[in-house]
C-alpha cells in the first residue's frame, strides 16, 4: 500500500515537474518596471543592455527596446550630476523615442511618451519662469 502511494506520488510529480520548468522564466518585464518605478534609470539601462540578446526575451519587450531605453534615459536624466549630462540624456531619450515611433507609428505607448516629453518641456518652462521671478536686475531679467 505504501509502495503504491509512493509510486503514484512519483508519477504525479513526474508530470508536474516538467510543466513548472517550462513555465519558469526570468520576469524581464516585471523587473524592468520595478527598476523604472523606483527611479533607477541607470540600473534599468544596464539591465536592458544585459538582456537585449536573450533568446527568451518576451516579444513585447523585444519589439520595444528603443522605447524602453528612452524611458530609462528620461529617468536617468533626473539622476544626472549637471545640466549638460541631463540635457544629453534627454536628447538621446528623445532620439530613441522618435526612432521607435517612426518604426512603430501605431504602438499604444505613443501617447504616454509624447506626454512625458510635454511634461519635460513644461518643467523647463516653469524653471525658467521661476528664475525670471527671482532675478532683481533688469538686464538679466530681459535676457531670461
Amino acid at each position: 500500500m505504501i509502495r503504491r502511494f509512493i509510486a503514484r506520488a512519483l508519477v504525479v510529480l513526474g508530470f508536474l515537474a516538467p510543466g513548472s520548468w517550462v513555465l519558469a522564466g526570468e520576469p524581464y518585464v516585471a523587473f524592468l518596471r520595478g527598476l523604472q518605478n523606483r527611479g533607477y534609470g541607470e540600473q534599468a539601462l544596464a539591465y536592458l543592455e544585459s538582456i537585449a540578446a536573450q533568446p527568451d526575451l518576451p516579444e513585447e519587450l523585444k519589439s520595444a527596446l528603443d522605447l524602453e531605453r528612452s524611458k530609462c534615459l528620461r529617468i536617468a536624466a533626473t539622476e544626472a550630476y549637471d545640466m549638460a549630462q541631463r540635457d544629453a540624456r534627454l536628447a538621446e531619450a528623445k532620439r530613441l523615442a522618435e526612432k521607435f515611433f517612426k518604426e512603430n507609428p501605431n504602438h499604444p505607448a505613443a501617447g504616454a511618451v509624447l506626454l512625458s516629453e510635454a511634461d519635460d518641456t513644461l518643467l523647463k518652462g516653469q524653471m525658467s519662469l521661476a528664475e525670471w521671478r527671482v532675478l532683481k536686475e533688469q538686464e538679466p531679467k530681459d535676457k531670461a
